[in-house]
C-alpha cells in the first residue's frame, strides 16, 4: 500500500513537471512574438510624387521613395474625391509607376497607396497629369534706350516655356543667337549700348514644354536724346480768378519743372502749383500774378535741360476801339468793305438798322462776325446804317459809331472854269466846282486838240490848280478831266490863258 501510494505521488509530481515545463515554454514563444511586434514600424513618405507633364502619347511616371512600406497601390481619379485602383498600369503596385498620357488623362488626379510593415496605410499627396503646353507669352519685351556705356535690359514675360534664346539683327532681317551677352538664354538679358549697337533690333526666340517655339515682338534699342521743344508756350490772359494753363509739347523729355519771376531775371520753381512737374500746368490769376513771367525747365533722357521761351500771364481787358469804321459808297451791285480797328476785342458782330433805331445781327452776311465785313450795295440798303457789337478779352460788350452805306453820284459840275488873263510872270488860277468827283486832272493843249496831263503843275490833281503865266502859255488851251463816284468820266469846257499888257493900259503923263 505504502508503494502504491508513493507511485502515485509520483506520477502526480511528473505531471506537474510537465504542466509547469509547457507553461514555461509558452510564456516564452509569447514573449518572443511580443518583442517582434514591437520592432514592426509604420510606412514612411520620404520624397512626394510631383505632376507630370507630357505630350499626348508620351509616356510619364510616377513616383515616390519610402521607408517602411512593404506594399503600394496607385489610385486614379477624374473628379478629385473618388480614387480607384490602377490595377492594369505597369508599376501600378511599385514605387514607380509608368502610365501614357492621353486626352482623357490630362487633368487626371493621382495618390499612391502605401502600406507600412505593420499593416497601416498612408497615401502621398494628390499630383496631376498635365498637357505640354506651347510657351505663351505674357508681356512682351520694350524698346530700351540709354546713354552709350549704359547697361540695358531687355526682358519678357511667359507662362510654359522651358527655353529662352535672345537675338539680334543689324538690318531687321537677319537676326543671330547673341550667346556671349549676360542672360541671353534667360528671360532678361543684360548688354552694354554702344554707338554700334544703337538702332539694333532684338528678338527672344521661346522654346515651350511642348517644344514648339514663338517668337517675341521685334523691339530696339536707342540712344538717349537730348529734349526738344516741339511747340513753345504761350502768352495767357484771364480775368482775376480764373485758372490759367500753360503748356509745352516736347520730344525725349522726361521731367519738367516750371519756374515763375517777378522782375524776368530771377526764376523759382514753383513747386506748390498744380502740374508744376507736368508738360501742362495750373494756376490761378491773382493781381500779384498779373504781368508774373514763366518758362519750363525741361529735362530730356539724356540728363541735359532746356528752358522755353519766357511767357507773361496778362488780365483781359476790355476792348478798345482804335479806328471807327466810316460811311461807305458805291454804285449798285458793288461789294462795299465795313471795317473797324481794335485792341482787346475778341469777338465781333456787325449789326444793321433800316430807320436808325433798331439794329439786327447780319449773320448771312462775310464777316459778319469780324473785323471787317463785305456786302453788296442793293437799292434796299442805300441809307441803311450800320454799327458793330464788339466784345472784349473781359466778356463786355461796347459798339461803334453807326454809319452809313450811300449810293455814288454821278458828276454835276456846277460852275465850268473861266479863261484866265494875266501879265507874264503872273500867278493864274483855274477853277471847278463840281458834285460826285471822286478825281481831277488838269490837262493842256497847245493846239487845241491833243491834251496831256499837267502833273507837274500844283494843283493839277485838285478843283482848283494855279500856274505861272510864261510867252509859251499865252493862247494855251486848259480843260479838267473829272471822274466820278461812279467811275464815269467827263470834261469840262476849253478855256484859254490870255495876255493882258498892262503898259498899252497905262494912262500917259500930261
Amino acid at each position: 500500500m505504502i508503494e502504491i501510494n508513493e507511485g502515485i505521488k509520483n506520477m502526480r509530481y511528473n505531471k506537474l513537471r510537465v504542466v509547469v515545463i509547457l507553461c514555461v515554454c509558452c510564456i516564452g514563444l509569447l514573449s518572443s512574438s511580443y518583442v517582434l511586434a514591437d520592432n514592426l514600424s509604420n510606412a514612411q513618405i520620404l520624397i512626394q510624387p510631383q505632376d507630370v507633364r507630357g505630350k499626348l502619347g508620351e509616356k510619364l511616371t510616377l513616383s515616390v521613395k519610402t521607408e517602411g512600406a512593404i506594399a503600394y497601390q496607385w489610385q486614379y481619379s477624374t473628379d478629385g474625391k473618388n480614387y480607384n485602383a490602377w490595377s492594369w498600369v505597369e508599376g501600378y503596385d511599385q514605387a514607380s509607376m509608368k502610365f501614357e498620357l492621353t486626352e482623357g488623362r490630362v487633368g487626371m488626379k493621382f495618390r499612391c497607396k502605401i502600406t507600412g510593415e505593420n499593416g497601416n496605410t498612408v497615401y502621398t499627396n494628390t499630383v496631376t497629369a498635365c498637357k505640354k503646353q506651347t510657351a505663351r507669352i505674357t508681356t512682351q519685351p520694350q524698346d530700351v534706350k540709354g546713354k552709350l556705356g549704359e547697361q540695358l535690359t531687355l526682358s519678357v514675360k511667359t507662362e510654359d516655356a522651358i527655353a529662352y534664346q535672345w537675338q539680334y539683327s543689324t538690318d531687321g532681317k537677319n537676326y543671330n543667337a547673341w550667346s556671349w551677352v549676360e542672360g541671353y538664354d534667360q528671360a532678361s538679358m543684360k548688354f552694354e549700348l554702344t554707338k554700334g549697337r544703337v538702332g539694333m533690333k532684338f528678338r527672344c526666340k521661346i522654346t515651350g514644354e511642348d517644344g514648339n517655339t514663338v517668337y517675341t515682338n521685334i523691339v530696339t534699342a536707342y540712344k538717349k536724346q537730348a529734349a526738344r521743344i516741339i511747340t513753345q508756350p504761350q502768352d495767357v490772359k484771364g480775368k482775376l480768378g480764373e485758372q490759367l494753363m500753360l503748356s509745352v509739347k516736347t520730344e525725349d523729355a522726361i521731367a519738367y519743372q516750371w519756374q515763375y519771376s517777378t522782375d524776368g531775371k530771377n526764376y523759382n520753381a514753383w513747386s506748390w502749383a498744380e502740374g508744376y512737374d507736368q508738360a501742362s500746368m495750373k494756376f490761378e490769376l491773382t493781381e500779384g500774378r498779373v504781368g508774373m513771367k514763366f518758362r519750363c525747365k525741361i529735362t530730356g533722357e539724356d540728363g541735359n535741360t532746356v528752358y522755353t521761351n519766357i511767357v507773361t500771364a496778362y488780365k483781359k481787358q476790355a476792348a478798345r476801339i482804335i479806328t471807327q469804321p466810316q460811311d461807305v459808297k458805291g454804285k449798285l451791285g458793288e461789294q462795299l468793305t465795313l471795317g473797324v480797328k481794335t485792341e482787346g476785342a475778341i469777338a465781333y458782330q456787325w449789326q444793321y438798322s433800316t430807320d436808325g433805331k433798331n439794329f439786327y445781327a447780319w449773320s448771312w452776311a462775310a464777316g459778319y462776325d469780324k473785323a471787317r465785313m463785305q456786302f453788296e450795295l442793293t437799292e434796299g440798303r442805300i441809307g441803311m446804317k450800320f454799327r458793330c457789337k464788339i466784345t472784349g478779352e473781359d466778356g463786355n460788350t461796347v459798339y461803334t459809331n453807326v454809319v452809313t452805306a450811300e449810293k455814288k453820284n454821278e458828276i454835276i459840275i456846277k460852275n465850268q472854269p473861266q479863261d484866265v488873263k494875266g501879265g507874264i510872270g503872273e500867278k493864274l488860277t483855274l477853277d471847278v466846282q463840281a458834285d460826285g468827283v471822286t478825281s481831277y486832272q488838269w490837262q493842256y493843249s497847245t493846239d487845241g486838240k491833243n491834251f496831256y496831263a499837267w502833273s507837274w503843275v500844283a494843283g493839277y490833281d485838285k478843283a482848283r490848280m494855279q500856274f505861272e503865266l510864261t510867252e509859251g502859255r499865252v493862247g494855251m488851251k486848259f480843260r479838267c478831266k473829272l471822274t466820278g463816284e461812279d467811275g464815269k468820266i467827263i470834261y469840262t469846257k476849253t478855256v484859254s490863258a490870255l495876255h493882258i499888257n498892262y503898259e498899252e493900259w497905262e494912262t500917259p503923263i500930261l
